[in-house]
């Protein structure tokens, strides 16, 4: 997935110049490696499970939904004035997460 900044942040490409940035670490600290290491469908909800390791701590494993609610990504470079609309992703969604029909 690959490493977080220093605010815990990690950015995901979605589409050439589209960026989704959102907190992959629950605290700010600088060093953590992230990986992707469970994904599919849970009770009609798409979810991945996310290891953090950094050298001399515990790994951190959390579990991230998508929900229903969308976020705004504004393009960069040569999509500049656009825009277009993609579902959060959280770990704190519980019911509000959206089914897969």
């Amino acid at each position: 997935m690959g490493i977080p900044d220093a605010n815990g942040r990690i950015s995901l490409t979605v589409r050439p110049n589209y960026y989704y940035a959102f907190d992959v670490i629950p605290f700010r600290e600088a060093g953590w490696e992230a990986y992707i290491t469970d994904s599919g469908v849970e009770n009609g909800v798409f979810g991945f499970t996310v290891e953090l390791t950094k050298e001399g701590k515990e790994p951190i494993i959390r579990k991230f939904q998508i929900s229903n609610f969308t976020r705004t990504l504004y393009g960069n470079y040569s999509e500049e004035n656009n825009k277009m609309e993609v579902f959060e992703i959280s770990d704190q969604l519980g019911a509000m997460a959206c089914p897969i029909s």
